[in-house]
């Protein structure tokens, strides 16, 4: 249980299945080696061979119950040539009861652990299969 995040309502087993979002959100805070994966064709002004960190963040809810998260990807292209980035680590900075301004949350994050890339949850399109089986 999360400090300040109530226990929530029942939930339909079919809700679990449906719930590809959370599904992901909680395979990145949760799982040592997620299968979740961020991957980006190219970012504008990012030009590094090693990669580098960026924030990412957003609001997960389920059966009633929502908190806000901020993880520092880092993100690597998968070889040389490649103009993509892909995440190959992530870990938890910040988890809280769910923000009413998830802009000015990430701002603070960003500011606060010194990272200059912001990943907004609402520019990302979910192309992951089922994480629950």
């Amino acid at each position: 249980m999360l400090a300040g995040v109530s226990m929530g309502d029942d939930v339909a087993l079919s809700a679990v299945w449906d719930a590809k979002s959370e599904q992901s959100g909680l395979d990145i805070l949760c799982n040592p080696h997620p299968i979740a994966t961020l991957e980006f064709d190219a970012i504008d002004g990012l030009d590094l061979q090693s990669g580098a960190d960026a924030l990412f963040f957003n609001t997960l809810s389920f059966g009633g119950a929502s908190f806000t998260f901020a993880v520092k990807v880092r993100l690597v292209r998968p070889d040389a040539r490649s103009s993509r980035f892909v995440s190959s680590r992530f870990e938890l900075l910040d988890i809280r009861a769910a923000v009413a301004d998830l802009e000015a949350y990430a701002a603070e994050q960003a500011n606060a652990h010194d990272l200059s890339i912001v990943i907004d949850p609402r520019n990302l399109t979910d192309t992951s299969t089922q994480l629950v089986e």
